[in-house]
């Protein structure tokens, strides 16, 4: 919901909101790197499959599936004519009144 409301207000303050959190990401992994690094040890990845290879199979067997989303999106986007002022307002009527007659 903050995303949507972002990306109403405005494609600058998009891009500003999407750069503060790529370079809060970017902290927050040299901060894994680093701390690994420094205070980790290789004895913590004993034994490296607690399960055998029977649990590396059965999370191969869905990985395919979770890239399923990815390829859609730029397809309904290029066949799509809408006029963004009048879908943004249209769009976030209903998600209001779903959140409000949840709660």
């Amino acid at each position: 919901m903050v995303i949507t409301g972002i990306n109403i207000l405005g494609v600058k303050l998009a891009g500003t909101a999407q750069t503060f959190v790529v370079i809060f990401l970017l902290v927050i992994g040299l901060m894994l790197v680093f701390g690994s690094f420094t205070g980790g040890s290789a004895s913590n990845m004993e034994p490296f499959f607690t399960g055998g290879m029977n649990g590396y199979f059965a999370v191969l067997v869905v990985v395919p599936f979770l890239f399923v989303g990815f390829d859609v999106i730029p397809q309904s986007a290029k066949r799509s004519t809408f006029r963004p002022g009048r879908s943004a307002s249209s769009s976030s009527s209903p998600s209001s009144s779903q959140r409000f007659g949840m709660s």
